[in-house]
């Protein structure tokens, strides 16, 4: 059973920024804000990058069709698999 969200969750991930400049090599910091938002910056930074859950959702959905879809194509194209998939409608422009 998930427990509601009522105040900011903030914690500082693994993910280390590959970018060139001043921001090289620092962490990046997640935070859930309620009822539905998430926050990302980059630690020791001010500027934050917000947007929803239903967004990140969203994103990583059409990421997993794309996954699933190159797989299919992988095996069509060994011969594994007789009938070519058919492409995953996804509304956001993404690459193949």
């Amino acid at each position: 059973m998930a427990i509601k969200l009522h105040k900011k969750v903030s914690r500082e991930t693994e993910i280390v920024i590959n970018t060139f400049g001043k921001y090289r090599g620092k962490n990046l910091i997640a935070s859930l804000l309620p009822p539905n938002m998430i926050e990302f910056r980059i630690k020791g930074t001010r500027q934050k990058f917000i947007t929803t859950l239903q967004t990140c959702y969203e994103i990583a959905y059409n990421q997993f069709l794309i996954n699933n879809y190159n797989a299919e194509m992988k095996r069509y194209e060994s011969k594994e698999r007789k009938r070519r998939p058919k492409k995953p409608f996804i509304p956001y422009r993404f690459k193949f």
